[in-house]
């Protein structure tokens, strides 16, 4: 039996309020300092953008060129319309290519995606990717112009890179004490 499917989910509101309570507790493998950081103490790349009347191909060359997972669609002024992924192109393109790549990117990205701000913790940025199934989540300033992207691999990336550290400074204690 799939319990996580049986219980209701929190509304953001109780997420917040719960988030909040945990950060003065240690929560498992990885503490209340960390979830509770802000996403804007994280390394996040720069968004690469496109705007909505961008062909299919040519957001398509800026994933390849960049290297990336997504691109953020914005609009003349610079603020976020829509994000398009690599889950997007397989799920919505793939299957008819040739007759959808000259089309505007407006037709396939997703309107109105879910974003955060550089102050939102690093626990609620991570419940919205999880709740929401996807791997990259917009960051915006409070005019909603993109200031980056934040994935789950930049989230890994910290924690791997926190864990040597630690292990590196625990090795170095321990040969210290051995002397």
């Amino acid at each position: 039996m799939d319990t996580k499917n049986d219980r209701s989910l929190p509304t953001s509101t109780q997420m917040g309020e719960a988030i909040r309570m945990a950060c003065d507790r240690r929560l498992g493998v990885l503490d209340s300092h960390f979830m509770c950081r802000s996403v804007g103490t994280l390394p996040c790349k720069p968004a690469i953008s496109a705007a909505p009347t961008d062909s299919v191909e040519k957001v398509l060359a800026l994933l390849r060129e960049n290297k990336t997972g997504c691109v953020v669609i914005v609009d003349g002024a610079g603020v976020l319309q829509g994000i398009f992924s690599e889950r997007d192109f397989i799920l919505k393109i793939s299957g008819d290519f040739q007759n959808r790549i000259s089309a505007p990117i407006s037709e396939y990205m997703t309107r109105d995606p879910m974003v955060v701000t550089s102050d939102c913790t690093l626990a609620y940025a991570l419940n919205l990717m999880s709740q929401g199934g996807f791997r990259h989540l917009p960051l915006v300033n409070e005019a909603g112009h993109s200031n980056g992207v934040l994935s789950v691999k930049d989230v890994v990336d910290v924690i791997v890179g926190q864990f040597i550290d630690d292990v590196m400074a625990l090795d170095t204690v321990m040969a210290l004490d051995s002397e």
